[in-house]
């Protein structure tokens, strides 16, 4: 074969294999180009799929957070069904024979939401078995705020004639939480009874550090929890050595012990005390006032060493007496503060401006009737109250004591109230006066004044200031301590509590039918942290087996009313009462609650006590998977 064939030959091959190649690429193109195009329809269905899972959680996850929230507090599946239903719906998924809703109820407080698309959007994926369905699930559990939000508070039964003698001559009880504390005068020791067991706290305990002699009229204050007293630490009797002084101390209810903080004053003589907000007043035998803060006790900046009552420049006072010189009592309303203060026999009546730290501009100072007796007993002279007009509003400034004459004093103008004098005329005959000691206390839900005699026949005696008529008497029979010399009572809505001589515990209904019948308990909450933002927890009522009515007010820290706003006692019916509407940024709010006995019953025989529940809102629904 020539040269040139063969050349020939070769180049007709190559062009036959370069024929070939050409049809296998040709091929290969062909087969890429289609699974580029299923590749994307196929990435077009998984990302149409992704969208309506997401679609489906999310409806299914705000359906269940729904569903627990009615589900926690009806218990009705059907409303629950329906809330989760109305939920998916809002989100845009229409329920059929594509879309399948189930709903679970795996426990008292959770829902559980199922989902599932049957028949999802897809081009291709479904022929090779992807997307075939889609299916969410979500449960929601609708959890407390905090464990100690939830809290059961059980009420207390009656006070009646408590078991529980002290070793103090009595006067005003105060009533801090579920404790009744006791601050005797002519005593160095504290008293305390427990509601709920009807018992005594503790064996009596000291005052202060050394022995005291405490005032002849105790006017307990309490602030937060502690309650404040003043005593006279130097005594050898009845009346006031000049060497003593007077002490300024605190009880802290909260660890039942006596405080640390103490005030000492010397040279002053006895005194009587008052608190408004934080600060404590001493009005001073020696015609001075002084003013410390709590819970430090330190000075007030504008009373530093003391200030000047109106009775230091009044010329019918006379040289001061550390020895004869009482405060006998005092009483407050609208910033002013009137007190009495008695030496040689003469009581007067004064009054302290709160706001402008000086006397009142539209009172001065007046000798009280019949008071220069010239006696031992002066110090039973000059108890104060207000004379009142039918919605208890306080018009008048009155006064009365062993002399059956009683002083009354307009409060705008300071001038005699002749009226208001011979309007008490009827219930103050009545008194024995010569056996009068305690002082008079006033009840505001029946707008009475409650006056009582300490010796002799303990006797209390009512005056209805709605009626302007006297409304009664009673004798404090107490039953195992037979008659309890009356000193003065504690208002609660419901009864008055008496501490009589001996440290005698006692009760007596407002109308004056007998001892308290009704149940009382107080409770501190404590706001609640849902979803980051403090909520005062709601309340309920528990258990209510024998009881007619449920009752509650809540108090702030300084013991103002927040709620009901009319300051009346709320009567709860079955639903929950929201609180969530008060002032968040509080500490704590106080919960007072009362229950009244069917007639003929009694809550508290099945050892089963009536009960609030504080925090049974359950506000705070959380997803759980």
């Amino acid at each position: 074969m020539s040269f040139a064939a063969r050349v020939r030959q070769i180049l007709n091959g190559r062009i036959e294999a370069a024929g070939r190649e050409r049809g296998a690429v040709l091929a290969v193109i062909g087969i890429t180009m289609i699974l580029i195009l299923t590749s994307g329809a196929i990435a077009v269905d998984l990302s149409a799929l992704d969208r309506e899972g997401q679609t489906l959680q999310n409806s299914a996850d705000a359906a269940a957070l729904a569903g627990a929230s009615v589900w926690s507090q009806t218990q009705d599946s059907a409303a629950a069904t329906q809330i989760v239903a109305d939920v998916i719906a809002q989100n845009g998924i229409v329920l059929g024979p594509d879309v399948q809703l189930d709903v679970g109820f795996p426990a008292f407080n959770e829902v559980t939401v199922d989902l599932i698309d049957t028949d999802p959007p897809n081009l291709l994926a479904g022929v090779i078995g992807i997307g075939d369905s889609i299916a969410r699930s979500a449960t929601a559990r609708h959890l407390l705020c905090e464990e100690g939000c939830v809290r059961t508070l059980d009420i207390n039964p009656p006070i009646g004639s408590l078991t529980v003698a002290g070793s103090g001559d009595g006067f005003t009880p105060v009533t801090v939480g579920n404790k009744i504390y006791g601050v005797n005068h002519h005593s160095s020791t504290l008293e305390c009874v427990d509601r709920a067991t009807q018992a005594a706290c503790w064996p009596k305990q000291q005052l202060f550090s050394t022995p005291t002699h405490t005032m002849n009229v105790v006017h307990p204050a309490v602030i937060n929890d502690r309650v404040y007293y003043i005593a006279w630490n130097g005594n050898t009797g009845s009346t006031p050595t000049p060497d003593g002084w007077l002490q300024l101390g605190c009880w802290n209810t909260l660890i039942d012990a006596r405080c640390t903080e103490q005030v000492d004053l010397f040279n002053v003589g006895h005194g009587t005390l008052y608190h408004s907000g934080n600060e404590l007043y001493i009005f001073a035998a020696n015609r001075q006032v002084y003013c410390f803060q709590a819970p430090s006790l330190d000075e007030c900046p504008d009373y530093l060493g003391g200030r000047s009552t109106a009775l230091s420049s009044e010329a019918g006072w006379g040289s001061w007496f550390e020895t004869r010189a009482y405060n006998s009592d005092r009483v407050a309303h609208d910033g002013k503060v009137y007190v009495t203060l008695t030496n040689r026999g003469a009581v007067w009546v004064h009054c302290w401006d709160l706001t402008t730290h000086s006397p009142c501009t539209m009172f001065s100072p007046r000798l009280l009737n019949g008071t220069r007796t010239g006696t031992t007993d002066d110090y039973q002279n000059g108890r104060l109250f207000f004379w009142r007009d039918s919605t208890g509003t306080p018009v008048s400034l009155c006064s009365q004591g062993r002399a059956p004459v009683v002083d009354c004093y307009t409060l705008t103008t300071g001038s005699d109230d002749t009226a208001a004098e011979g309007a008490m005329t009827a219930t103050m005959s009545a008194i024995n006066m010569s056996s009068f000691v305690g002082v008079s206390t006033y009840h505001a839900e029946t707008n009475r004044e409650f006056f009582v005699s300490g010796y002799i026949t303990s006797t209390t005696y009512c005056h209805d200031y709605t009626t302007s008529l006297p409304c009664g008497q009673v004798i404090n029979d107490t039953g195992a301590f037979g008659l309890a010399e009356t000193y003065g009572y504690e208002a609660q809505s419901n009864c008055l509590i008496g501490l009589g001589d001996s440290g005698i515990y006692f009760t007596l209904k407002p109308d004056m039918s007998g001892p308290c019948d009704a149940g009382a308990a107080t409770i501190d909450i404590t706001p609640c942290m849902c979803s980051g933002t403090r909520v005062w927890p709601p309340v309920q009522i528990g258990d209510s087996n024998g009881v007619d009515t449920f009752e509650m007010r809540v108090r702030s820290p300084s013991g103002d009313i927040l709620f009901p706003e009319s300051g009346e006692w709320l009567v709860l019916g079955d639903d929950p009462v929201e609180l969530m509407g008060l002032d968040n940024t509080l500490a704590y709010l106080t919960l007072e609650v009362q229950v009244s006995p069917t007639p003929a019953a009694d809550p508290w025989a099945d050892g089963i006590p009536p009960s609030l529940l504080v925090g049974m809102d359950n506000s705070d629904p959380h997803l759980v998977q």
